[in-house]
């Protein structure tokens, strides 16, 4: 987190750490990855099901897994930002 703080009032801007960004990259791209390999090694059983698990693991990753990672996080963060600034929540 980095920002200012005013008299009156103050902007918090919240990046995600370059660590975290090339893991959440990694855990996106296994799945695609298992199906390309899949696709190159000729295996005769890719079926539908399979493209549609993929994606479904992708869609899992992103809005539950990396969700609720960024909501415990940025919970933490708050409270200290909260300590430093010595502010009492409403």
């Amino acid at each position: 987190m980095s920002g200012q703080i005013d008299s009156v009032g103050g902007k918090v801007k919240v990046e995600i750490h370059k660590v975290f960004r090339v893991l959440i990259t990694i855990m996106l791209v296994l799945p695609l990855l298992g199906v390309t390999v899949i696709v190159a090694t000729g295996t005769k059983q890719l079926s539908p099901f399979m493209v549609l698990f993929a994606i479904g693991q992708i869609l899992m990753i992103r809005y539950v897994f990396i969700t609720l990672a960024f909501r415990l996080l940025s919970k933490g963060s708050l409270m200290r930002l909260r300590d430093v600034l010595d502010l009492e929540w409403c």
